[in-house]
């Protein structure tokens, strides 16, 4: 039996959980001697089984499978999670993994998602939500609100669509719209991916309205290391005197909750910034919770005081949200709610009231020797599991029951918009109607101004998500 023994705290988030030392009547095989021979598979397979049987959140929920006479260590691991779990993952590409929440893949460099229209749903569109800047699609000309139709000349479809999409060179023939003619032409761009290299920091502007400053940020994923340019860019917010601030959220499937308790800090009254009041605390399942480390005061997300006086202090804010705003973004709206005015527009968030804890083999050692405990050579695989439902300070969490997530204040399609619209600028659509409130203080009365017959999203790009409780680091055993 294994249980927790040490954990590290940085910022109030988890950066490391430990296994202990067994006791003398442990049952474990030892380390060289692993019934089903010594083979790297097995090796993967124990390294998920142990993982998984102390830390999962449903652990007393997963089928008891031998993982000796596993053959897949894929396979394995999706075979032990609960019915509704479907954000647990892994992985056998570990430093894959690590560029791409730097900011580093190979890419496009664009956000789409995949859709059909009622009158012929065989017929797959693919519809650009946001280009970044020197990235392959931006030197090609690919824009906002772009509809691709066609790959290599050929149509998509539901039978199609998923390989000819995944090519990392094509043409592709795109329908966009003229505002000025009010009609949509074609065109075709070719892009062949490279290694690129963004910011989550992706757009921000400052507006003015009503007499007020109104700062705009589009933030796409919470990455720890990008926390020095959104203090950055925030000092620039205060330095021009934003009192309003639009948060655009409608992309952003997650990331570590270090950089949610970031973002917070900055935007939040400048007074519980400063008190380090509580955001959001974790339930655990029991085997954590019955360790005084996982209590409410220890295991929890508060606001950063060393933040408060580059807080703007502000006292509501409009969040943008689409069926993408997953987990630590969702956190991020729940979390504010206590201390000030959270206005919501655009559609159902995605509904994830959980977090992940990022583990790797090469995390735990040792005791005393400081030897890995698992073979070196499964180093690159990484096992992601859920660990625990997040709640804010009035003990509210998501209702996740029919597969959503928050309700906007003003629902809003911005696929039903023929000119979606720059994102950054007053001009697209969802700004507008934040813009709009904080001129008149109401929401409009319709949002139905739409000359484009409303999609269904079927798919979404795959892109990391998720809400992670912080960083791993070596722990002995």
């Amino acid at each position: 039996m294994l249980r927790i023994n040490k954990y590290i705290i940085l910022f109030s988030a988890f950066v490391a959980l430990a296994f202990v030392s067994c006791d003398e009547d442990d049952d474990r095989p030892s380390r060289g001697h692993i019934p089903g021979g010594n083979s790297l598979k097995v090796e993967a397979n124990r390294f998920v089984h142990e993982v998984m049987t102390d830390y999962y959140y449903w652990y007393d929920q997963m089928p008891n499978l031998d993982y000796r006479a596993q053959d897949n260590t894929e396979d394995y691991f999706y075979g032990l999670l609960y019915k509704d779990d479907i954000f647990s993952f892994i992985s056998d590409d570990a430093d894959g993994y690590s560029k791409e929440v730097s900011g580093q893949s190979t890419s496009m460099g664009w956000e789409y998602v995949f859709m059909v229209y009622d009158d012929d749903d065989d017929k797959i569109y693919v519809n650009i939500n946001y280009v970044y800047k020197d990235t392959p699609s931006y030197i090609a000309g690919a824009k906002r609100g772009d509809l691709i139709y066609k790959v290599d000349g050929e149509r998509l479809t539901k039978s199609n669509y998923i390989s000819l999409f995944g090519k990392t060179t094509a043409k592709y023939t795109v329908s966009r719209y003229d505002a000025q003619k009010n009609e949509f032409y074609d065109l075709e761009y070719e892009i062949t991916a490279d290694e690129i290299d963004v910011s989550p920091v992706a757009e921000h502007s400052v507006f003015e309205r009503a007499g007020k400053k109104v700062g705009y940020l589009l933030y796409m994923d919470y990455f720890s290391h990008f926390d020095d340019e959104l203090t950055s860019v925030f000092a620039d917010f205060k330095s021009q005197g934003v009192r309003e601030l639009i948060l655009d959220l409608r992309y952003n499937r997650g990331g570590y909750m270090t950089a949610m308790q970031h973002l917070c800090s900055l935007i939040a009254p400048q007074k519980n910034v400063a008190n380090g009041d509580l955001l959001v605390y974790y339930d655990f399942n029991d085997k954590l919770s019955a360790a005084a480390e996982y209590s409410r005061d220890s295991a929890s997300v508060f606001f950063d005081a060393s933040l408060a006086s580059s807080s703007l202090d502000l006292d509501r804010i409009f969040i943008l949200t689409g069926n993408d705003t997953y987990s630590a973004s969702e956190s991020t709206i729940i979390g504010l709610e206590p201390y000030m005015s959270v206005y919501t527009i655009g559609k159902s968030t995605g509904g994830k009231n959980t977090t992940l804890q990022i583990m790797l083999p090469s995390d735990f050692v040792t005791m005393g020797t400081g030897r890995p405990y698992y073979n070196p050579q499964i180093n690159n695989w990484m096992v992601a599991p859920i660990i625990a439902v997040y709640y804010n300070s009035n003990d509210k969490t998501i209702d996740t029951s029919n597969h959503t997530g928050i309700d906007p204040d003003y629902m809003v399609d911005e696929l039903s918009y023929s000119d979606m619209g720059t994102l950054g600028d007053t001009d697209e659509p969802l700004t507008a109607i934040a813009l709009d409130f904080i001129e008149t203080g109401k929401f409009p009365e319709s949002s139905n101004k739409s000359a484009k017959t409303t999609p269904h999203v079927i798919g979404h790009q795959g892109h990391f998500g998720g809400a992670i409780i912080g960083n791993n680091k070596k722990v002995t055993k």
